[in-house]
Formats: C-alpha cells, sequence, structure tokens
C-alpha cells in the first residue's frame, strides 16, 4: 500500500484511509489476496484509477460510504445532486474564508507595517480588497478558523471513527460557516454516540429555537403581505402559499424543539469557574430554559374544558394538602365532577421531561435559599429580570410544580403572589384574562383558601387599573386644554381662557386631584398642570377682560389669602433650567411677569374698587382684604400706575 502512494502520489499521508477503504468492496477485487487481509493491490490501470478516484471524491463530499456507492453505481440521481449542492455549499465557504485573506493582503501588509496598536481598532474596518480581489462582501476575518478546525476535524475522520467530541467540533465549525443542515447532521452523531454530550445538544438547541423563531417571522410576514394585497389577485395567493410553507417549517422546527430543548437543558455545560452565573452561556441557558417551561405548561396545563379523569389531579392536590384521601378515593369521579378542570396531568412528561421540570423548581430554590432577602428572580433571569413575562413564567413553573406534587410549592406561591401585587397592572392581567389555561391556573394557584382572596385582589387590582387609566386620560385632556387656553390666548380670546381654566380645575378636582406634566414644553422647562396653575391662569385672563366681564370680576375675588396660596411657586409656576451643568433654576410666569409681583392683580382689583364695579359692602370688603395681602407681595416698580390709566387701557 505504502509503495503504491508514492509511486501515484510521491507521499502516503493517504495510507490510514486506503487501509480503510482497501476493505470495502469497489477496492476490495483489486488486492492481491482479499481473503486473507493482505493489503497488496494489483498494479494495473484500472486499479490506479480507482484509488485515484476514490481518494479524490472523498476530499470532495468528506464520506467514504458515499464515495464507494458512488463506485458502485449506486447513487441515484437525485442523492447525487443533493451531496453535490452539500458539497459546493462547504466549499464555497472554505473558498470565502481563505479569499478573504488572499485579496487583502497587501492591504494587511500595509496596515501592520506601520506598527499600529491593535487595542485602538479592528482590522476588518481598514482592511481593502485588491484591485483583483473576487471575495469583496463574501466571507468573515474569523471564517478561516472555523474553516481550519472543520479541515482538520475532517483530516482525523479519514483515518479513524470520529468521537463525539470531534463530532462537536465538526459541528460548530460548519454551523459557524452557515452550513446548518450539515452542522446539525454531525451533532446529532455526536448525541447519537453519547446520549450526554452538553455541547451537541447545546447546538442542537440554539438551532431550533433560531429556526423557529424564523419560521414565527416568516409566517407573520407573509400574513401581512396577504393582508396587504388586493383581494383574489396572484400576490394573494402567492402570500398565502408561502405563508403555508412557512407554516409547515415552523411546525416541523416545533416537532423538532420538543425533542431536543429538555435533553439540552438537562446535560447543559456548568461554569465552575463563576459560580454566579453557574452555567455557561448563561443567555442561551435562560432561552432554552423558558422554552422548557412553556413545554411543560402546554403539556400539564390546566383543561378548560371537561376531562374523562381527575385521577392526575386528584393525586397533585392531594399531595399539596388541598383535599383529604377519605375525600375522593371512595368516590373519585364524583368527587372530580365537583373541580373538573381545576389542574393538569403529568402523564403527557417523559423521564426527561420531569428531570427538567425537577431540576429547573430546584434551581428557583436554591437561589431563594441563598438570598433569603431578596426577589430570587434578579438571579434566576439574570438575562432579563425586568421583564414582564416572567410573571407568565413563574406563574406556569409554578402550576408545573403543583402537578408534579414537587417540594418548595407554597413557598413558591407566596412569592409569586408577592410579586403580582406589587407590579401586576392591567397589561399584564390583560394577558393572563386572554389566555385561558393561564387564568384557569392563576385561579387555582392565587388563592388556596378560595376564590374570595383573588377576588379582594383583583378588586384593588381593578382599582389600580382605574387609577392608572384616570392617569393617562388625565394627561390627554389636560394638555388638551392648556392647547385651548394658549391657543385662546394668542387670539386675545379671554373669556374662552376663562372658561378653559375653570373647566379644567373642575375637571381635576373630579380626578382627585391628580395633575399631568405640561408636554410639548422646551427641554430646559417643566411644568405640572396643578389646579394652582389653572388657578393662575384663570387669574391671569380674567385681568385681561375685568372691567366688562362679570364673570372675570368674580374671579379676581376667588383667591381670599393669596399669599398662602401661592406661597410655592414650583406650585403654579414654570420651571426652567438656567445653568444644566451646575443645576441651578428659576421659576418664570406664563404669558408676562407674575401677576402678583408685578401688581397686575393689585392693579385690576383696586381699578374695580375705585371704579364702583364693588359696589355692595360685603364685595367691597372683600376687595379691600384682597387688596391689603396682594400689597406685600408686589415688588418695586418704577413705572407709574393709577385706575384711570388700567381702565381706559382695557376699554
Amino acid at each position: 500500500m505504502k509503495e503504491t502512494l508514492l509511486r501515484l502520489f510521491g507521499h502516503d499521508d493517504d495510507r490510514s484511509l486506503l487501509a480503510k477503504l482497501a476493505g470495502r468492496t469497489p477496492l476490495k477485487k483489486h488486492r492481491l489476496d482479499p481473503d486473507k487481509g493482505s493489503n497488496v493491490f494489483k498494479r494495473s490501470t484500472a486499479c490506479d484509477n480507482l484509488i485515484k478516484n476514490l481518494l479524490a471524491l472523498d476530499a470532495v463530499f468528506n464520506s467514504q460510504d458515499l464515495v464507494c456507492d458512488l463506485a458502485e453505481g449506486q447513487v441515484s440521481a437525485v442523492v447525487l445532486h443533493q451531496e453535490i449542492e452539500r458539497a459546493r455549499a462547504r466549499l464555497e465557504q472554505k473558498l470565502y474564508a481563505y479569499g478573504y485573506w488572499v485579496d487583502r493582503l497587501n492591504s494587511l501588509e500595509a496596515v501592520l507595517s506601520e506598527q499600529p496598536s491593535l487595542e485602538d481598532f479592528a482590522l476588518e474596518d481598514r482592511l481593502s480588497v485588491d484591485g483583483q480581489g473576487s471575495t469583496a462582501g463574501k466571507g468573515t476575518p474569523y471564517a478561516l478558523r472555523a474553516v481550519q478546525l472543520l479541515e482538520r476535524v475532517e483530516e482525523q475522520g479519514r483515518s479513524s471513527l470520529l468521537s463525539p467530541d470531534q463530532l462537536t467540533e465538526k459541528a460548530w465549525a460548519l454551523y459557524r460557516l452557515g452550513l446548518s443542515d450539515q452542522a446539525m447532521a454531525a451533532a446529532q452523531q455526536a448525541v447519537e454516540a453519547d446520549p450526554e454530550h452538553s455541547e451537541a445538544w447545546m447546538l442542537l438547541a440554539i438551532h431550533c429555537i433560531n429556526e423557529k423563531r424564523s419560521a414565527d417571522q416568516e409566517v407573520a410576514r407573509y400574513e401581512f403581505q396577504r393582508e396587504e394585497a388586493d383581494p383574489m389577485s396572484g400576490q394573494e395567493r402567492w402570500a398565502e402559499e408561502m405563508r403555508d410553507m412557512a407554516e409547515d417549517r415552523r411546525a416541523k422546527a416545533l416537532t423538532e424543539h420538543r425533542a431536543v430543548v429538555f435533553p439540552a437543558l438537562l446535560y447543559w455545560p456548568r461554569d465552575h469557574e463563576n459560580p454566579h452565573r453557574r452555567y455557561r452561556y448563561r443567555e442561551n441557558y435562560e432561552q432554552i430554559r423558558n422554552s422548557c417551561i412553556d413545554w411543560l405548561f402546554v403539556l400539564t396545563q390546566p383543561e378548560t374544558r371537561c376531562l374523562s379523569t381527575g385521577v392526575d389531579w386528584l393525586r397533585a392536590a392531594e399531595a399539596q394538602g388541598r383535599i383529604s384521601p377519605c375525600s375522593w378515593k371512595e368516590n373519585p369521579q364524583k368527587h372530580y365532577d365537583r373541580w373538573v378542570g381545576e389542574a393538569g396531568s403529568v402523564r403527557c412528561l417523559s423521564d426527561v421531561e420531569t428531570q427538567v421540570a425537577m431540576r429547573i423548581c430546584a434551581e428557583m430554590d436554591e437561589w431563594a435559599a441563598q438570598y433569603p432577602n431578596s426577589s430570587p428572580d434578579y438571579y434566576f433571569f439574570q438575562q432579563g429580570w425586568w421583564k414582564s413575562n416572567n410573571h407568565f413564567t413563574k406563574l406556569k413553573l409554578l402550576h408545573v410544580r403543583s402537578v408534579l406534587g414537587l417540594p418548595g410549592y407554597e413557598a413558591a406561591r407566596q412569592s409569586f403572589l408577592t410579586d403580582l401585587r406589587e407590579v401586576a397592572g392591567w397589561d399584564l392581567l390583560s394577558v393572563i384574562l386572554h389566555q385561558p389555561a393561564l387564568f384557569h391556573a392563576l385561579t387555582w394557584h392565587a388563592a388556596a383558601s378560595g376564590l374570595d382572596e383573588l377576588m379582594s385582589y383583583f378588586r384593588g387590582l381593578v382599582d389600580a387599573v382605574a387609577k392608572e387609566q384616570q392617569g393617562k386620560f388625565s394627561l390627554l385632556k389636560g394638555n388638551l386644554l392648556r392647547r385651548a387656553y394658549h391657543q385662546a390666548f394668542a387670539r386675545a380670546e379671554f373669556s374662552r381662557c376663562l372658561s378653559v381654566a375653570r373647566e379644567a380645575q373642575t375637571f381635576l378636582e373630579q380626578a382627585s386631584g391628580f395633575a399631568p406634566p405640561e408636554l410639548g414644553m422646551d427641554e430646559s422647562q417643566s411644568n405640572t398642570l396643578s389646579l394652582k396653575h389653572w388657578k393662575y391662569l384663570e387669574l391671569r385672563a380674567a385681568i385681561e377682560i375685568a372691567p366688562e366681564s362679570v364673570e372675570a370680576q368674580q374671579a379676581l375675588l376667588s383667591v381670599a389669602q393669596p399669599a398662602r396660596y401661592f406661597a410655592d411657586e414650583g406650585a403654579y409656576l414654570i420651571q426652567e433650567v438656567m445653568d444644566i451643568e451646575f443645576g441651578e433654576d428659576c421659576y418664570v410666569a406664563p404669558y408676562g411677569e407674575s401677576i402678583l409681583t408685578s401688581g397686575q392683580w393689585l392693579q385690576a382689583v383696586e381699578a374695580l374698587l375705585s371704579a364702583g364695579v364693588y359696589a355692595d359692602p360685603e364685595t367691597k370688603s372683600r376687595a379691600r382684604e384682597l387688596m391689603a395681602q396682594l400689597t406685600s407681595l408686589v415688588e418695586e416698580n418704577s413705572s407709574g400706575w393709577s385706575p384711570d390709566v388700567y381702565c381706559k387701557a382695557t376699554d
């Protein structure tokens, strides 16, 4: 054999591979003594051609079985085309990986000759393709490493069977090169050889998650295109066909998903160097774990319709101490009829799925025990403890724990209820209400003592939701009224300003005084549309039309103690930042100077009193008392003023 390789190729590097092929049917007949295990070949042109072709085809297809089948003519045209396409995809990726650097070596030399600091930039941003380069826009600077790893593993496979670790290395290399199907085939071989191989299972799970997400996006995209297309048009039919194909792909991904995510999580690699993270690739781990929880809930979810049997539910309820054995074992059907559909069944779970459920619950219990004074969510959901859907995940896991009869149920239930009371809003409740299984689980697990406790909680939640909705409505209406006031003031429609300000005050009083912020202001300004702000705007408009408007005249006397009422400038004026760096700010009045410090309010009341508008004794007394208080608020002003001037100006 060695002499044959040296004669044909000048080296014997493929000696191990040829030794393996020598025992296969196509080459076996060319051995001098095949029955005695001799690897000495007959010297003939046919034998030489066969050896050359087998080794060449193995380099292309990387499959000794396929090469031998090709030599015997046992490969159909369809299979041959599929294998050619796989080989083409793999070799093209290798070509792009090597070509990326071949086309940029001149540029690389120019960059490195300047002896730059490699901490200041990324090479891929500095490199340019040579004039004759053909890989512009193809390949990445990191693909070559994956190709080299792939070639090393392939070379090892030519001389011996690949181990599960080597198969996994090959799978990851193929996956990084974008050859997903070939990567999954290699990973599947690895888990078949070693059912507990963590890295291989992890790759299979990550691929399934990505496939499912991609299929979901395709279904949504084509459904949108179908809705946008003209009825009965070719575009609509095309979108329907593409959507159906995407749905088939999603169904296939879901089928593979369940078979992969559970063993992947069960054998997920540990992070021994970082006990806080516990698991390597924590983000991917939590993604797969949440998928497992979703599956477990689907497989054990409460039935919202009549069931044929309730034995599983009765056993789970007994294990949690909700019912006594004597209350149901004598007549299970009669007892179950009273509680039909209250919990799920464990009969649909495999041993691996049950182990995963126990492991997930144990993980949450460990975090709760390790940090008893804080929420375990911060550690259980390390990559997204702030996400709202964590509450759904916890509810699903709580239900799974109950159905399986796992320890720690009551502590987990109380933790869930505490979180629910603190953060639940209408958005969360709305999702639960529109998913029957989730709502059924909530009503069952949220109140062990009965629905009265849950009803009380929901009543409080509805009040909170009503307050939240009232806040949103106040924000909308308050700002709309503010714009209406501003537009009327700009057009000198002061009677309209007066009515808008009064309407806003009435609305705020009915809304329990909720004061929304004013929107659309300059970045340096902020304002709250409070009762006092609207009262100030009412007075501001009343000053403009006091001589001819009875409502304005009454409005000017509506604040009995202005010094006390307007003591806090921040309660009715606009806050303006003067120096952002040092945080200095001041308060400015809308529509000119402050009616208190400038004396405009005082002047208006004094003018009306002098003109005899406030004629009756009671009103006259109120006007004088108000003027006495306003006088102390007026700052020194050099401009002269008299009631006659004011009245003439407003006529």
